[in-house]
This record gives C-alpha cells, structure tokens and sequence, in this order.
C-alpha cells in the first residue's frame, strides 16, 4: 500500500526505507502510531500519525499520513 501511495502521488519510494520505519513502528517507537484500515477483513488503506518537535512551530507537531 505505501508504494502505491508513493507512486499516485509522484514521490520517490525508497523500499528499504519505509519497510525500516514501519518496523520501528510496529516495534514500539513512541512517536508513531500506525494502523491498518480494514473493510469485510481485507486491507483497503493505512493510517499513520507521528509527533515530532519544532522550534519553528513553538513545540510539538504531528504529521498524519493516510492510504486509502
């Protein structure tokens, strides 16, 4: 699904990178969540939310990326 995303929205997909970060999600990397979307038990899209700090902004950001 990440690669299809990538590909539509004309990005380049780096495969070793997000197979990388999606690991270190599922593996409890506290400033990420994802979550797989599901219809009829059949994957049909994907949601994940990350935080992150920023003096530009004054603080704490997050970043949501959605598929579906």
């Amino acid at each position: 699904m990440a690669k299809s995303y990538y590909l539509e929205d004309g990005n380049s997909y780096g495969e070793t990178r997000i197979e990388n970060a999606i690991t270190s999600i599922l593996s409890g990397e506290s400033l990420a969540k994802f979550w797989i979307i599901e219809k009829q038990k059949t994957s049909i899209g994907y949601l994940c939310v990350s935080l992150g700090f920023s003096l530009e902004t004054g603080g704490v950001i997050f970043l949501s990326m959605s598929f579906l």
